[in-house]
């Protein structure tokens, strides 16, 4: 029986690829689902752009290449495909949505699974195969959809991943079924990694071992020491939660606002008791008077005194929408700003000699005064808010250039989700307004007069007696 080196000889020169992807096609017809994991530079992506390329070529497929959220063509395989179809001269019809082979009449279409929030699975059902890349990023309420969709006789799924924690939906799903073809590959086993990159590659691994094991090992981030919420952490709070909330009384209470564009993202509005989450509303699409109005309305339902708004970039607007309105529709209400990107004024000393600041920005200030509040017991999480909760489990630390907390990019965990993490941004922001014991200053309106009408944090916030209370940095 020849080798699997030996049959390499066999095949085009489109399916050079790494000799432990070879099962993909070798045993094609054998399994329904194959799931390819590993670090970068593993080869995953191009092996199965060039095998499907190929089986294209000689048999009439229709193929799906798919991602829970795809904002434009940029974000999908295509640009890869077309690369290739290019370089080895083939015979496609390239279109800006659309690849079609001119003989077999065999296709190629691109799709995200979320827009504007909604699954969206239409055109699935006649589907040959379906390629998800970036597969770590796939929910586990789209696969329950997608799997059962794909239902055209001998159709295959097939998955590509850097794996990014340990509970991804595809890696849970599949890690045990025998239906599916699973295959670790990294960047040493690819015959066609750059030297440039084993260098990168060697590099980390001198200086950073968990970053190298994460992205040039694809390992899950599980175990990582510099995770703000650890996996542990997270069940505590999740245990914490019917605790508190049946023994919480009307003890601090307030509505967190984190508002989105006009894109896909959601605007998201929190509402708690003492580190308590007592709701949570999302909405797409929402002007600013709306979204003012929403945080009036729920921050009034829930008895509630004070409205902290995530003012970087877009949230400006609500909360001039809030500022806006009459003080007997406020009826006391505080408005307070948020701003994540301004400096914080937490220092590790109080000495005015060398108060140097221990976080970043307000961003990292509020994530790990939510840490803390957590670590002691007194904050916790709807074990039912299953978005929150990943979202939180993305927050990663690093100490900067200037010896400061700092949280990773925003950007990043993005990219991760393919969503914003509002939920996690809200209930970040809803620990760290809680942490600040704000007074109930709620009046009726025979008592308006007696109560202060607005806190801006950007300003700096006083009770009467500006000694009984710590001021407020202006936060975002």
């Amino acid at each position: 029986m020849p080798s699997k080196s030996e049959n390499l000889l066999d095949l085009p020169e489109i399916l050079d690829i790494p000799e432990k992807l070879l099962p993909l096609i070798e045993e094609f017809n054998d399994y329904r689902f194959f799931k390819i994991d590993g670090g970068r530079v593993g080869g995953k992506s191009q092996s199965v752009g060039r095998f499907l390329l190929a089986l294209a070529e000689i048999n009439f497929v229709r193929i799906c290449c798919g991602r829970e959220i795809q904002a434009n063509i940029d974000e999908s395989v295509y640009a890869l495909l077309v690369d290739l179809i290019i370089s080895y001269n083939l015979n496609w019809n390239v279109k800006s949505k659309v690849l079609e082979h001119r003989e077999t009449g065999s296709t190629f279409i691109f799709k995200g699974f979320r827009e504007q929030g909604k699954l969206n699975i239409k055109g699935l059902e006649g589907i040959d195969i379906l390629w998800i890349d970036e597969a770590q990023a796939i929910t586990k309420p789209t696969l329950q959809v997608i799997i059962p969709t794909v239902r055209k006789q001998n159709s295959k799924l097939i998955f590509t991943m850097n794996r990014t924690m340990d509970d991804d939906a595809v890696q849970v799903e599949f890690e045990k079924r025998t239906d599916c073809k699973s295959i670790t590959i990294n960047y040493y086993e690819n015959p066609h990694c750059p030297a440039e990159s084993k260098t990168e590659a060697e590099n980390m691994r001198t200086t950073d071992i968990d970053s190298y094991n994460h992205i040039w090992l694809g390992q899950p981030l599980l175990n990582a020491s510099n995770f703000v919420y650890p996996i542990s952490l997270i069940d505590h709070l999740k245990k914490r939660h019917d605790i508190l909330s049946l023994s919480r009384v009307k003890n601090n209470i307030g509505v967190v606002v984190d508002p989105s564009g006009m894109g896909a993202d959601d605007n998201v509005f929190m509402a708690g008791n003492d580190g308590v989450p007592l709701e949570i509303f999302k909405k797409t699409i929402m002007s600013p008077t709306e979204k003012a109005l929403k945080a009036v309305e729920m921050c009034k339902r829930v008895n509630g005194w004070w409205i902290v708004v995530d003012c970087d970039g877009i949230g400006a607007d609500t909360f001039l929408e809030l500022q806006g309105f009459d003080e007997t529709f406020l009826c006391g209400i505080q408005l307070i700003k948020f701003h994540g990107s301004a400096p914080s004024k937490i220092s590790m000393t109080q000495s005015l000699k060398n108060n140097k600041p221990i976080y970043e920005n307000m961003r990292a200030e509020a994530a790990f005064v939510a840490q803390k509040r957590a670590y002691a017991g007194i904050a916790s999480l709807d074990p039912r808010d299953t978005s929150t909760i990943e979202e939180l489990k993305k927050d990663v630390s690093f100490v900067n250039r200037k010896g400061l907390l700092q949280l990773v990019d925003k950007k990043d965990i993005k990219e991760q989700l393919k969503r914003s993490p509002g939920g996690a941004d809200c209930w970040k922001m809803m620990q760290w307004a809680m942490d600040k014991h704000i007074p109930d200053h709620t009046f009726n309106m025979t008592r308006r007069e007696e109560h202060q009408r607005y806190a801006d944090t950007s300003d700096g916030y006083q009770q009467q007696n500006p000694h009984d209370h710590q001021q407020y940095a202006d936060g975002g």
